[in-house]
């Protein structure tokens, strides 16, 4: 029988450890677009790749530093770009957290509890954006250049 406390590896992002109540994968499966037909009992689908990975968790951090950790660990969450997120049983994965809430009780001093979620990283160079001014004044700088010409061109004669 498997020993699961000794095979799992311990939670972290970025280094920093913590404890997981609970781990879920929120979406997975495919991206499908369902094409309906108006008066027809007929209808398509069309495959459009497959769904972004999110994680979702629920986190605990303890001890004696509970509060400077989870405040520690909060930035941590806030800092731009990618990070590795380490969890027992969906394994390593590398991600963007895209939520990090913490809170702490009375009650239960040297114990904050977080909510955290995380979107899988994606491929940032796949789609190169161009402000929508930059391409208009592309585009119309060439045009311009034409109509003044041929405007200078119909006054010379």
């Amino acid at each position: 029988m498997r020993d699961w406390t000794k095979t799992l590896p311990n939670a972290s992002f970025r280094g920093a450890p913590f404890f997981i109540e609970s781990e879920e994968l929120n979406e997975a499966g495919r991206r499908v677009a369902v094409h309906e037909y108006a008066k027809s009992e007929d209808h398509s689908t069309e495959d459009m790749g497959r769904k972004t990975r999110k994680f979702r968790m629920d986190a605990y951090i303890v001890g004696d530093n509970a509060d400077a950790d989870a405040l520690a660990f909060v930035d941590l969450c806030s800092q731009a770009g990618d990070g590795v997120l380490v969890m027992p049983v969906l394994g390593y994965q590398t991600v963007k957290c895209t939520g990090c809430n913490a809170s702490s009780e009375k009650m239960k001093l040297g114990y904050v509890k977080m909510s955290l979620e995380f979107v899988e990283s994606g491929n940032d160079s796949a789609f190169s954006v161009v402000a929508l001014g930059d391409r208009i004044a592309a585009s119309l700088q060439g045009s311009m250049a034409a109509a003044i010409v041929s405007t200078i061109s119909g006054f010379t004669g």
